[in-house]
């Protein structure tokens, strides 16, 4: 037994010595040219890289592989790089043999390799020269890092926002720990404060932020330092300056003669040694907000425009005519001077010194939608109210304006203008409606021909409209509300002006609907007083007999049918109240 134990061990041997004989013997059939240093000593806690070129160098192709070496990792994806089987298929073909060396899992020094073998065939390796084999040695871990300061320098405005700077660590494996400033020795001693830090714990190649706040007092751009408990001092540098305000706005932009009305200012630099002029008089309560905000009380002056003045250490902004004083409005007229009793009828007031204007009434009840357009009109949506005249009132922080008898209620009727278009039936429930002024769509389909809505009602079209839409406008449809009736109905919109689209500070009637077949014959009845139909078209409705065909109203004598849903017919949106 030890006598075949002793042979099996010289076999090896012998091999083993075949292997190092061929890898060093005879000219080379594929080369290494490093691309990197080869000899490293690399922190447990760190990787580095070795990159070689493994090139061709016989008329022969040839199938290779690398020989494992503990601690090192080959990288086979990437742009020409060696995979963990390669091919080098003719003379002076090549690849790039990348190694990556763990750190953490080095044991001991390497200092031969890497060794490439044809695959199969082991017998035949090479390896780099004596002088570029890797010499790679395991070192202590890394415990410092190193950082830098990425926005310096910095300017800070006395008492004014905070500012801050941008530390980045640079190393790209140890956390940096509790950055700080240090203004010690330096001018800025006392003037400015570190307010912000989230620098106690960087990972590494990440950054985190240094906040400042200055005091009153401007100093020059000087230099100071920031460090971490395991990194070197940096040099960062900081001004802090004094700016003069600057006056953007203000709001109310007008107000009462007689003062008091409270204003906010909006700019730039304001500090707490502000003041505030109308005129060149002083307003009262002045509070900074911040730097770019103050509130104040006006102080009393004559009716007109007034520049309004900020004053800091460090100089003043003037808005010219930025305050207007209102003088007590007068009121000469309304437009128009009739509506219906249930209110929503859009009116026009014209006068003067209306800037400011609180509310406008009908015999003492509030209008809505005040919209002051300019010192000289304001627009209202008239109450509901018994027939009547009234007088209408104009209230504006510097007093109130009567036009007496200036609005005549009439009793709700046919045709009479309300809430976007015209009242078109009084009928009760779904049947009190206002109709559009004139017709919505020249041409308009009922929509897809085949698909079913299920939009039956005769009697509620804001119902069908909903269904309609839900429809034809979601998936697997997908109609857009513009192609169909219902949908240009619910698209439609009018103020109280009667702007499409509704403007800002008006009413805004959006709820339109494409009537249902019974609410269509009502505006039939009614057409002459309702005004603007076409007598000898036939109007689509809502109501739908099937997924081919939906009911439509003719207008001439008033006969109702249906017809295929693809064919195109006018139409006239309505709504209730």
């Amino acid at each position: 037994m030890k006598i075949k134990f002793l042979a099996g061990r010289l076999f090896s041997m012998i091999i083993a010595i075949f292997i190092m004989a061929t890898v060093h013997a005879g000219k080379p059939l594929w080369t290494f040219s490093p691309l990197t240093p080869t000899r490293l000593s690399v922190p447990t806690n760190t990787n580095a890289w070795i990159q070689y070129r493994v090139t061709n160098q016989s008329m022969k192709p040839h199938i290779l592989v690398m020989t494992p070496i503990r601690g090192i990792t080959q990288i086979v994806q990437g742009a020409g790089l060696c995979g963990t089987v390669f091919a080098l298929s003719a003379k002076d073909s090549s690849c790039i043999l990348s190694l990556q060396i763990n750190g953490n899992l080095l044991t001991e020094n390497i200092s031969t390799g890497p060794v490439v073998c044809e695959q199969g065939h082991y017998t035949t390796c090479y390896t780099p020269s004596a002088e570029n084999s890797l010499r790679i040695d395991p070192a202590p871990p890394l415990t410092d890092a190193a950082i830098s300061v990425l926005d310096s320098p910095l300017s800070l405005t006395a008492n004014g926002a905070t500012g801050s700077l941008t530390i980045r660590n640079n190393s790209i494996w140890v956390k940096a720990t509790n950055i700080t400033s240090n203004f010690t020795n330096t001018a800025l001693d006392g003037k400015v404060f570190e307010t912000g830090n989230n620098c106690n714990s960087v990972e590494p190649l990440a950054t985190c932020t240094l906040t400042f706040t200055a005091a009153t007092t401007p100093v020059v751009q000087t230099n100071f330092s920031i460090q971490g408990t395991n990194t070197a001092p940096v040099r960062a540098a900081m001004s802090i300056v004094s700016v003069a305000p600057t006056l953007v706005s203000i709001t109310p932009n007008a107000g009462t003669s007689l003062g008091n009305t409270a204003v906010t200012l909006t700019g730039t630099n304001f500090t707490n040694s502000s003041t505030v002029t109308f005129d060149g008089v002083s307003a009262s309560n002045i509070v900074v907000i911040n730097e770019t905000t103050l509130t104040a009380d006006t102080p009393a002056h004559a009716a007109g425009a007034v520049d309004v003045v900020v004053t800091t250490a460090a100089g003043s902004d003037t808005l010219t005519n930025g305050y207007t004083y209102l003088a007590i409005p007068t009121l000469s007229t309304i437009n128009p001077v009739s509506g219906t009793a249930i209110g929503n009828t859009g009116v026009t007031l014209t006068g003067t010194h209306f800037m400011g204007t609180i509310s406008v009434t009908f015999d003492g009840i509030p209008a809505t939608s005040v919209h002051v357009v300019n010192n000289n009109a304001v627009t209202a949506v008239t109450p509901a109210h018994a027939a009547g005249p009234v007088n209408v009132v104009i209230t504006t922080p510097d007093g109130s304006a009567v036009l007496n008898n200036g609005f005549n209620y009439r009793n709700a009727a046919i045709g009479q203008a309300s809430g976007g278009g015209k009242i078109g039936f009084l009928g009760g429930g779904l049947n009190n409606m206002i109709v559009a002024n004139v017709d919505n769509s020249s041409s308009a389909i009922f929509g897809g021909f085949g698909v079913l809505t299920n939009a039956t009602s005769t009697t509620n079209g804001a119902s069908n409209t909903t269904t309609i839409v839900s429809v034809y406008s979601n998936p697997p449809n997908n109609y857009p509300q513009v192609q169909y009736a219902a949908g240009i109905c619910s698209l439609y919109e009018v103020d109280s002006q009667g702007n499409t689209p509704c403007q800002a500070g008006n009413t805004c009637y959006n709820d339109w609907f494409l009537p249902a077949l019974n609410q269509l014959n009502c505006f039939f009845t009614n057409k002459v007083a309702i005004g603007g139909f076409n007598a000898g078209t036939d109007y689509w409705t809502s109501t739908e007999i099937n997924n081919q065909r939906a009911w439509y109203q003719w207008f001439g004598a008033g006969t109702q049918s249906n017809v295929n849903k693809n064919t195109i017919r006018p139409i006239r949106c309505a709504r209730n109240f």
